[in-house]
């Protein structure tokens, strides 16, 4: 399946939606539209597993946007819609650059 990040546009639902760094790609605004549209996929009591770069930057390479988040503001972004299970920093290439987020449909 190859889906729009933002609209998620298909007539299916799920029990769980997992992505890669590939949320940091989208800017805020298309973030928070993002988390809305998941829900709506989701199956009752439905799993989210993201993972985002840590930190403050945001640059653009090629027109692309790469944006780190820090865990206090996905849990703003987030908390509307879902019950927090996990969050955690972890390391893929250094020490605290990663972090998993895993969420649970109000």
């Amino acid at each position: 399946m190859l889906l729009d990040a933002v609209t998620l546009n298909i007539d299916r639902t799920f029990d769980c939606i997992y992505s890669n760094k590939v949320l940091m790609h989208l800017s805020t605004e298309d973030l928070k539209k993002s988390i809305i549209n998941q829900k709506k996929l989701l199956n009752q009591n439905g799993l989210k597993c993201h993972t985002f770069w840590k930190g403050t930057s945001k640059e653009y390479m090629e027109e692309t946007l790469f944006q780190n988040y820090l865990e206090k503001y996905l849990l703003v972004l987030f908390q509307d819609n879902f019950n927090l299970l996990y969050i955690k920093s972890y390391k893929e290439f250094e020490e605290d650059d990663s972090i998993v987020l895993i969420t649970k449909a109000k």
